[in-house]
């Protein structure tokens, strides 16, 4: 996540030079539905810094906020590290309600 992180904020014109709807937010999607297949501890706090320097007009809000959301009934999230789920969906709540 650092790494990806650290290229999209010095390049912010790296959306242009990628398939977005076919290499970023599908599978975008589909990791945050199944609850980050685990990795947990480390995709869920760096999920507002890339959505932060990700263009609004591949996906709405209420698509990441669901799909977040969607990750909560993935086998790979229980009573333990719910926290981060949790935590991270109030914060993309919070995100989105400032911008609108």
């Amino acid at each position: 996540w650092e790494a990806l992180l650290c290229y999209i904020r010095q390049f912010r014109e790296c959306w242009k030079e990628v398939k977005v709807e076919s290499r970023v937010v599908i599978p975008f999607k589909s990791f945050f539905r199944n609850g980050t297949y685990g990795g947990y501890l480390s995709s869920y706090p760096c999920l507002l810094p890339f959505l932060h320097y990700f263009p609004d007009s591949y996906m709405k809000s209420t698509e990441v906020l669901s799909c977040v959301w969607d990750g909560s009934k993935s086998e790979y999230i229980n009573k333990g590290n719910a926290i981060y789920l949790i935590n991270s969906y109030l914060e993309l709540a919070e995100f989105y309600s400032v911008q609108t």
